[in-house]
């Protein structure tokens, strides 16, 4: 089950989660509620680390060199492990900056 706004009740799907530019806080679809995740930074850490191994492990294969290999095994690992644990999420009201 994907988590809901505390506002508004309304579910949140993973996509909008990867729209963001914040890793930590969203905006709600429905009601413009500022909402922060709680605990991002492992999904963060975790996508980063298996998508610098997996971006290692295919860079011998890269004519261009690692990097490009390391950028998108990185995007590909964040992506996949943003759905897997999406439903885990717990959203909380931001507060007043």
């Amino acid at each position: 089950m994907s988590p809901r706004c505390p506002h508004c009740q309304h579910t949140l799907s993973a996509w909008r989660a990867l729209l963001t530019w914040r890793y930590h806080t969203l905006s709600c679809p429905y009601c413009q509620q500022t909402l922060q995740i709680n605990r991002p930074k492992p999904l963060a850490w975790a996508g980063a680390t298996l998508g610098l191994l997996t971006g290692l492990l295919c860079a011998e294969q890269h004519p261009d060199g690692p990097w490009p290999a390391i950028a998108v095994g990185g995007l590909l690992c964040y992506v996949v492990l943003v759905n897997a644990l999406w439903h885990k999420v717990v959203l909380s009201p931001s507060e007043p900056v």
